[in-house]
């Protein structure tokens, strides 16, 4: 019995899979599963989503932020005009561009599988390429910076995710914690290792400064069953160094993630524990580096500490409406290969509002490899 295809660019066909495509990669990444709100501009996580879906690759969406009211009250019959405080907002952009990736599915698996079981193939491909390509993306717009990890889609050297997009952010020196001793990248040595001292001086930092009339913004913490938390995603061998050191304190800080109020979370689902309110992360793609210390040459890696709208992810339109595209071309003189390209439309940035860092701190410490 013959079976019967959908045409190649079938309407109904590509918008399907387009849509599935979307929904089998930003779900499945680590930022999109851990990190972001489930609701449109829902600030309460550390990535704030904006679906812009009316804005095209190269456009800009803005956001804004307002400082805390500062000033004395006014008291008793004092007179209360002349006496407003003034919401002070700052605006920030997110440029969104197109990521395409071609795929040629044509060939000798053109004559023995059916042109539906390529696509299939070319989907599950494709989720994985852009699954990757979208955390490599995060986490090194959250970092500011490249790195060298070696096992990345993106080239080392560059200095921004996507071409035409805005280059990475280095984070202030006073919004970055540095391992041991040191206080700079010049003066960190390799056994400045991650370490509860620098995590506790992290978030003592993210608690108390701020709020007030110093003119710096408050890193707001997310808020879980009433309670304040901030989120720590640090690289695997920093997390090694943390636990190898911390000793029997280790089980404790296991313990307090499994009985916190937000344990259903999905930010604590598979953490690696929680200390003072704070939520431990490790992932492999966390940013190494290789040129720390006077001589240049001691491995380090950035883990960093978040807060609400640490980072804004906002989606454009990739083709009708769609927050991912899907296009299929027939080729060759009978047009029996078939070539695919899918793609999203989005941006990324480490927020900064009236030139400050705000929402993120940057743990810098001396990280090699541990086998």
């Amino acid at each position: 019995m013959a079976r019967t295809l959908i045409g190649v660019n079938d309407p109904k066909t590509t918008k399907r899979w387009a849509g599935e495509t979307f929904v089998s990669t930003i779900p499945q990444t680590f930022w999109g599963k851990n990190m972001m709100a489930s609701k449109d501009k829902d600030a309460n996580a550390p990535v704030h989503i904006r679906n812009d879906l009316s804005q095209a690759a190269g456009d800009e969406v803005s956001y804004n932020i307002y400082a805390q009211i500062s000033g004395q009250p006014v008291f008793g019959d004092d007179t209360l005009e002349g006496n407003e405080a003034n919401l002070e907002g700052f605006t920030d952009k997110v440029t969104i561009n197109a990521i395409k990736k071609p795929i040629d599915v044509g060939g000798q698996m053109t004559r023995k599988r059916t042109m539906d079981d390529l696509r299939a193939v070319a989907k599950d491909k494709g989720q994985d390429y852009m699954t990757r390509f979208f955390d490599e993306a995060c986490f090194t717009t959250v970092s500011g910076a490249r790195g060298v990890n070696g096992d990345f889609i993106m080239p080392t050297g560059v200095t921004t995710y996507v071409k035409g997009s805005q280059p990475f952010t280095p984070y202030n020196q006073d919004h970055i914690v540095y391992g041991g001793s040191a206080i700079s990248k010049a003066t960190l040595t390799s056994g400045d290792k991650m370490s509860l001292d620098v995590v506790d001086r992290a978030i003592t930092m993210a608690e108390s400064e701020g709020g007030g009339s110093d003119g710096k913004m408050r890193i707001t913490p997310l808020s879980m069953g009433g309670e304040d938390k901030f989120v720590l995603v640090m690289n695997n061998w920093q997390e090694h160094d943390l636990r190898t050191t911390a000793g029997g304190r280790w089980v404790e800080i296991q313990k307090a993630a499994a009985a916190s109020v937000g344990y259903a979370s999905n930010i604590f689902k598979n953490s690696a524990g929680e200390y003072r309110g704070c939520v431990l992360r490790k992932h492999q793609k966390g940013i190494r580096f290789s040129d720390y210390g006077a001589g240049s040459n001691v491995a380090a890696a950035r883990a960093v500490l978040m807060g609400r709208q640490a980072m804004v992810c906002a989606f454009g339109d990739a083709g009708d409406g769609q927050r991912a595209s899907w296009k299929e071309k027939a080729t060759d003189l009978d047009d029996s290969k078939l070539k695919i390209t899918f793609g999203m439309c989005f941006g990324l940035k480490r927020p900064q509002f009236n030139g400050q860092d705000i929402s993120s701190i940057a743990l810098d410490t001396a990280a090699a490899k541990p086998y």
